[in-house]
């Protein structure tokens, strides 16, 4: 690749290969680490993973897929909140602790392979065979599921229930409606090109941490012994374990929701380097070819991921949203924050006060950022169309994954109430998954209804009307 120096008299933008000079690189890497921080440790938080270990691998694998896609897509990667589900599943069944993560990393690390694999296929075959077997309807379907499969978790910890408080407390509540309305207030109420609307998860829990100040619901542990200056604690997947293959499984699914984020946020930064190209007058590469290259790249980094403590990962909106906003889609900017991440893994004291947010305040910003990523899944199905979704052939694919998918995760402790016996009792201990099981249902009944249409199987047609 070759990088360009940008020229002293520049301002208008930076395309991926620019290099704006020491100074604008500090600034623009402070900015987007600022926007990927919040989301970043968000999932760790909620799972169970070690934060520091997350911001470390989340910093490592963005420069890994930085080399893999030679520097032409300017993404930082960091925790996706579609595996968070699978995960909580997985490490509980696992017994939690450091063995349970250590066992969902079994399943993070095959999902990277798997993304490789499917990024060998795309490069192959070409990128269209992705919409026949992951349409609209599946992963519409599948990102609903996901989302409001943690509804029943969001509450739990809004209120308390939780923590040993069977009913609920007042406290908790008001804690986590500050803030929850904060971070939706905020993402209403402050626009245009103001740098602070990139942070509302930030701004909701500075408010919810503050009122929680007085109620007595913030904890600060080990501030005094903390190490100014630590190695982060990664940990290796446990391969061995009994529950490796079910792990393997759970977390491997959950990539037919990971790739189409990966796509379409290909496609976003490709429309903000286009236009950045024609603010300073330059032709920048069409990156919207390159989906084998993006999906290479989100492998590689969830590979790295899985074998060292980091969650399943995705390419940042929030980073999107910050290039367009300075106009500056460098990869100078990735690596500035990718560096910073590192170095944030290494403070003690950061993790100090991480880990003192209290739970409501994670509750309340469950609450909206679960509702947000379910509404992402609502626009996918839209694609289908509102008269489309209710022909047979789409409603049979919807119904199979939302039911089975929300009624499992929601109702029966994330496992489908069906029996299992020998082989399949030892592969789940923890039960059938419900979301990964309704994925898969889904995605084959799709293909059966594809391949054996009405036509091929010599049946009429449908009478006018009707389908």
């Amino acid at each position: 690749m070759s990088i360009r120096n940008a020229s002293k008299g520049q301002a208008a933008g930076y395309l991926p290969l620019d290099y704006p000079g020491l100074a604008r690189t500090i600034g623009l890497s402070l900015q987007l680490f600022i926007a990927i921080f919040p989301a970043t440790v968000f999932v760790p938080l909620v799972t169970g993973f070690n934060v520091s270990a997350v911001l470390f691998m989340s910093g490592v694998g963005t420069l890994i897929a930085l080399l893999v896609t030679r520097g032409k897509m300017p993404l930082y990667y960091g925790s996706s909140f579609s595996a968070i589900l699978a995960l909580q599943a997985v490490v509980a069944a696992a017994g939690g602790g450091e063995t349970g993560i250590r066992v969902a990393q079994v399943g993070i690390a095959v999902a990277g392979v798997l993304e490789i694999i499917i990024a060998v296929i795309v490069w192959r075959a070409g990128q269209h065979w992705i919409e026949v077997l992951l349409p609209p309807v599946v992963t519409g379907s599948v990102a609903i599921t996901i989302a409001f499969g943690l509804s029943q978790a969001a509450i739990s910890m809004a209120s308390g229930t939780c923590c040993n408080l069977a009913s609920g407390s007042l406290r908790w509540w008001l804690v986590a409606a500050v803030t929850f309305l904060v971070t939706a207030l905020w993402s209403y109420y402050i626009r245009g090109n103001n740098f602070f609307r990139l942070l509302p998860i930030l701004g909701g829990a500075v408010a919810g941490y503050i009122v929680a100040l007085p109620l007595g619901l913030v904890t600060i542990k080990g501030w005094n012994e903390a190490q100014l200056l630590r190695v982060p604690h990664l940990t290796l997947p446990a391969f061995s374990h009994p529950m490796a293959f079910a792990s393997a499984v759970t977390v491997g699914v959950i990539i037919i929701a990971v790739i189409p984020e990966f796509v379409a946020h290909l496609l976003q930064i490709n429309e903000v380097i286009a236009k950045i190209g024609r603010d300073v007058g330059r032709k920048p590469d069409d990156l919207s070819k390159l989906v084998h290259l993006v999906l290479a790249s989100g492998g590689a980094a969830d590979l790295v991921d899985g074998l060292g403590g980091g969650v399943l990962g995705t390419n940042y909106g929030e980073g999107i949203a910050t290039m367009l906003l300075s106009n500056a889609a460098t990869i100078f900017a990735v690596i500035g924050a990718s560096v910073l991440a590192i170095l944030a893994s290494t403070s003690g004291h950061l993790e100090v006060l991480i880990n003192s947010i209290p739970e409501p305040v994670v509750g309340g910003l469950s609450l909206y950022m679960f509702g947000a990523f379910g509404m992402v899944g609502f626009k996918m199905l839209m694609q289908v169309g509102p008269e489309d979704i209710l022909k047979p052939e789409k409603l049979g694919v919807a119904v199979t994954i939302l039911v089975l998918g929300l009624g499992g995760a929601n109702g029966f402790g994330g496992a489908l109430p069906v029996p299992l016996t020998g082989a399949l009792k030892t592969l789940f201990p923890g039960g059938l998954p419900a979301i990964a099981a309704a994925a898969f249902a889904g995605i084959l009944l799709n293909l059966l209804f594809q391949v054996l249409t009405p036509e091929r199987l010599g049946l009429s047609k449908p009478a006018a009307g009707q389908g």
